[in-house]
C-alpha cells in the first residue's frame, strides 16, 4: 500500500480566532477525526495538501499523519477553496485502517483503439469516474476499461464491470460509461450520451446503499 507522509500541527487556540492566527501563520485550519478517536483540530500547510491532491491517486490518496508525535492512518475526507480567491480554506482528515471500506469516486481510463473508431466511428466517454467501496488497501488508482472490441453503435454500461474482488459500485442504477457513436448526427449523440451519463449516475447515486 503505497502512502504519502503529511505532518500537521494542533491548532491552539480552537475557533475563529484561532483559524485566523493560523491562516496568519500561513497554515489551513482543519479537524483529524475518525476510528472512535476524539476529534483534535489542526493545522496544515496548504502545499501539503495541494500536491496530494494533485498526486496521481488524488484525494484517494493514503496518508500517514504526524501529529505531535502520534502517527495515524488516514485520507483527505472534504476541504473546502474559496470560491472567488481559489485558496484553500478547510480540511478534514479521516483516521482509518487498511481494512476500513470507504466510498471513493475513481477515474476511468480507456485503452486502446475500437473496432468502431478503426471503421471511423468516435468513442465517447459518458462517465469520467465511478463511485465504488473498497476498502483502503485497495483503493485503485483508475478503473481500466479495453475498448478495443467495440464496434459502431456499442454502448457500454456499468453492470459490464468486471472490478477487483472486494470491490463493488456504490451505485444500484444502470448508467453508461462510454459508447461507440457513428460520424451521422454525431454531435447531437455526443451531447446525448454525456448528459445521459451525467444524468443516470446522478440518479443512481441517489439510491446507493452501503448495505
Amino acid at each position: 500500500m503505497d502512502t504519502i507522509d503529511l505532518t500537521v500541527t494542533t491548532r491552539v487556540p480552537k475557533g475563529k480566532g484561532g483559524a485566523r492566527q493560523l491562516r496568519a501563520k500561513g497554515m489551513v485550519p482543519g479537524v483529524l477525526y475518525g476510528e472512535k478517536q476524539e476529534n483534535v483540530s489542526i493545522g496544515i500547510k496548504p502545499r501539503d495538501v495541494v500536491d496530494i491532491l494533485r498526486s496521481s491517486r488524488g484525494a484517494n490518496s493514503i496518508l500517514n499523519i504526524e501529529v505531535d508525535g502520534s502517527k495515524h492512518l488516514g485520507v483527505i475526507r472534504d476541504y473546502q477553496v474559496h470560491p472567488v480567491q481559489r485558496k484553500l480554506l478547510h480540511v478534514d482528515l479521516l483516521r482509518v485502517l487498511p481494512e476500513t471500506v470507504l466510498k471513493v469516486s475513481v477515474p476511468v481510463k480507456l485503452e486502446g483503439r475500437s473496432v468502431g473508431e478503426e471503421k471511423g466511428a468516435k468513442l465517447i466517454l459518458a462517465a469520467r469516474e465511478i463511485k465504488v467501496f473498497c476498502q483502503v488497501d485497495n483503493i485503485p488508482e483508475c478503473i481500466t476499461i479495453d475498448v478495443t472490441p467495440y464496434d459502431l453503435g456499442f454502448s457500454y454500461y456499468s453492470r459490464d464491470l468486471e472490478l477487483p474482488a472486494g470491490m463493488r459500485l456504490a451505485n444500484r442504477g444502470v448508467f453508461p460509461i462510454f459508447s461507440v457513436l457513428g460520424n451521422r448526427g454525431l454531435l447531437h449523440d455526443e451531447a446525448e450520451a454525456e448528459a445521459e451519463g451525467e444524468a443516470a449516475a446522478a440518479a443512481a447515486e441517489g439510491a446507493e446503499s452501503e448495505g
